[in-house]
């Protein structure tokens, strides 16, 4: 009976250490088609960033000549995540997210725009806690496992909030352009009752991932909606707006770990410790 235990524990062990390595596989694509997206984005001197410069000062002529050089940096960083485990990579990853993320309250374009980019600067935290467990070789202990699973599942549900959240604010509150373009070529109403309905919508689906992320579906849904609505950019404009729906890879991606998490690991299903 004792030895069935065991062998029932050791395969499940098993299995959440599989079920890490491919969430581990996913945050690099995740991070990586963020800075890539991003510094396609300065290889073609995206007139949206100008108002970051404008920030410090920068005239207008050289922030377009800089561009390319941010772009092509943030590529390279972008190339590195996928192969690379080193930590300060991975460091200035988050930093470099955050920052680019802070930029937009710094400009006027409300707080809402810095809180909705959480889709970006989660996946690498999540994915610095991934490297610094396998660097100490804690995942082949069950505990440490253990622990380390929930640190990830908890920054990638507070991100999927963040990021929902966010993006609810800037339909209820900036009724920002790009998404009433997005809506609009949907055929969705965007008038003002329209605008808060969608931002009251994805305010319920926040404080679900919250406080129910268990639910039947919800994780698939979530994907999905955003899947969705990130995919329209090429569609409604030009051949480079897929860049925006390339670095918003994490808003699609955080939910497919955390489902991967809550179906797949014995910390969180507790049909499969049965």
């Amino acid at each position: 009976m004792h030895r069935a235990t065991f062998r029932q524990s050791a395969t499940m062990t098993e299995q959440s250490i599989i079920v890490f390595r491919l969430i581990v596989m996913i945050l690099r694509i995740s991070v990586s088609a963020c800075f890539i997206g991003h510094g396609m984005w300065g290889l073609v001197s995206k007139p949206g960033w100008l108002p970051f410069f404008k920030i410090i000062n920068v005239p207008e002529v050289i922030a377009l000549q800089i561009m390319p050089y941010i772009g092509s940096i943030d590529i390279i960083v972008g190339v590195l995540i996928l192969f690379v485990s080193n930590k300060w990579l991975v460091y200035w990853a988050i930093f470099w997210t955050a920052f680019t993320a802070l930029l937009r309250p710094l400009a006027a374009m409300g707080f809402s725009e810095f809180i909705e980019r959480a889709g970006n600067f989660g996946p690498p935290i999540a994915l610095l806690i991934c490297l610094n467990m396998i660097a100490k070789n804690e995942i082949t202990n069950e505990e440490k496992l253990k622990y380390g699973y929930i640190k990830i599942e908890k920054i990638l549900r507070l991100s999927l909030f963040l990021l929902l959240i966010g993006h609810a604010g800037i339909a209820m509150i900036h009724f920002q352009p790009n998404l009433i373009k997005n809506l609009s070529f949907l055929g969705y109403p965007t008038e003002a009752t329209g605008m808060y309905f969608f931002g009251a919508f994805e305010i319920v689906l926040a404080i679900l991932v919250l406080w129910k992320p268990r639910l039947t579906g919800l994780m698939i849904f979530v994907m999905i909606f955003k899947l969705m609505i990130e995919s329209i950019y090429p569609l409604r404009g030009i051949a480079f707006d897929i860049f925006e729906t390339i670095e918003r890879v994490g808003d699609y991606l955080i939910p497919l770990c955390l489902l991967l998490i809550y179906k797949f690991t014995h910390y969180f299903n507790p049909d499969l410790a049965r």
